[in-house]
């Protein structure tokens, strides 16, 4: 609960940051499911992508994150 999480590329540079209110995570299928999720995203050319949501389901790595509900 109350959670954040940052992942950087090979340069030390911040290639993603996540933060939510709770997360869950599901051993058998190796996603998981963060509520209240707020995401800052860095793509290969520099963009920045911002988002929330109401929920979201990733895989175990975070590369794939799909938000769901009110998403901004």
């Amino acid at each position: 609960q109350g959670f954040e999480l940052q992942r950087f590329k090979a340069d030390g540079s911040l290639a993603l940051q996540v933060r939510g209110r709770e997360m869950r995570h599901y051993p058998d299928t190796d996603t998981l499911e963060i509520d209240g999720i707020e995401l800052r995203a860095i793509g290969k050319e520099g963009t920045l992508t911002i988002a929330e949501a109401r929920q979201a389901v990733s895989n175990a790595d975070a590369s794939e994150i799909r938000l769901q509900g009110e998403v901004l």
